[in-house]
């Protein structure tokens, strides 16, 4: 599965401040596999997105997808994609 081709003009997650932006989430669950928006961090970016059932997220390093990962619960996504892409 790959991102939607539209994205938000919002992040939906920083790894600067950790703090997940509801507002995003819950457009992106109005809207499945329609948008994504980015999860910034030090050592990757990610595109999240919301497929009615579960969330996905492209994860980026150096101008290349390594991995796209899924989980049903957002928080549960992005600590798994930081702890396994994240700056070390």
């Amino acid at each position: 599965m790959t991102c939607p081709p539209v994205q938000t003009a919002n992040s939906i997650y920083s790894n600067m401040d950790n703090e997940l932006d509801d507002d995003v989430a819950e457009f992106l669950k109005a809207h499945p596999n329609r948008f994504c928006a980015h999860h910034a961090a030090w050592d990757f970016s990610g595109n999240i997105w919301w497929d009615g059932t579960q969330w996905w997220e492209e994860v980026w390093q150096y101008k290349v997808v390594v991995a796209t990962c899924s989980s049903p619960e957002l928080l549960t996504l992005i600590h798994h994609v930081n702890d396994e892409f994240g700056w070390k």
